[in-house]
């Protein structure tokens, strides 16, 4: 097994925005294909949010063939592509990535 936790913390104007890319995200998971579970997790201070949207894959392996797929790679080189251009629209968004095997 393998668990992927990915945490965005976000200003108060990007928390709305936020909630509903996590809550997409977390229905889209519910039907990948080696997918054991998946749960988003929410932790609100006084001027910053942090969402972390944890993920139970059957092994690395399946997390990441997900990762990797054309479409997602395709969005990320798209949103890097946007913000080389408009450096302006670039947000105030920490991301962190870990994973972890079953010990």
């Amino acid at each position: 097994m393998y668990i992927s936790m990915v945490e965005f913390t976000v200003t108060a104007d990007d928390k709305a925005q936020f909630a509903n890319k996590i809550k997409n995200d977390v229905e889209k998971l519910k039907a990948v294909d080696g997918v054991i579970s998946t749960e988003a997790w929410v932790n609100e201070r006084a001027t910053k949010t942090t969402y972390a949207l944890v993920t139970k894959w059957i092994d690395e392996q399946a997390q990441k063939t997900w990762i990797n797929r054309p479409e997602h790679v395709a969005h990320h080189k798209k949103m890097s592509q946007e913000l080389k251009a408009h450096p302006e629209k670039k947000k105030n968004i920490e991301k962190k990535v870990s994973g972890y095997q079953l010990f």
